[in-house]
């Protein structure tokens, strides 16, 4: 059981942890951003075109969603808790690979489908989902990346000798 000085540096790391609003808002938005999609495409293809079968493309949508929703949940959950840094990173670079991955070959598939020039004219319809997730997903490394360079100074602190006291 963790006496009280444990528990009252574990909340003082967590309010310490510069990425934390970073991580939060970046989480908030990769969950309803892409739960507004889930609940607003899915519904849509498996009711509105019944003659239809999903595509492999569709898959990988509610795939990249749902992942993203995940990434998301974590980065909510430990936005705060500077330890978990590495596993933040790891999956927001993973996050952000997928989703690029993701919109080549969706953007390849149509200009095979399309053509060239009606694709590109057609893809500035997808510059905005682009912009929002490239950026969600960045905001998070950077938060991230903050939170994991803090923990870096409080190891070097409390190695040297200077930690332990509370300014």
């Amino acid at each position: 059981m963790p006496n009280s000085q444990e528990i009252n540096s574990q909340v003082a790391g967590s309010q310490k942890a510069p990425g934390r609003v970073l991580l939060l808002i970046a989480g908030i938005g990769l969950v309803v951003y892409n739960g507004w999609y889930l609940l607003t495409d899915i519904p849509l293809f498996l009711f509105g075109a019944q003659d239809v079968q999903p595509s492999l493309q569709f898959w990988t949508n509610v795939l990249n969603s749902i992942f993203a929703i995940f990434v998301g949940i974590m980065g909510i959950i430990y936005c705060g808790n500077a330890k978990q840094a590495k596993l933040l990173l790891t999956l927001a670079i993973i996050s952000l690979a997928v989703y690029i991955l993701f919109f080549v070959i969706h953007f390849g598939m149509i200009i095979i489908v399309l053509g060239v020039r009606l694709a590109f004219y057609l893809g500035v319809i997808f510059i905005l989902p682009l912009v929002i997730n490239v950026s969600l997903r960045v905001l998070y490394i950077i938060g991230a990346v903050k939170n994991l360079r803090f923990i870096g100074k409080e190891e070097w602190r409390n190695e040297s000798g200077f930690g332990g006291s509370n300014f």
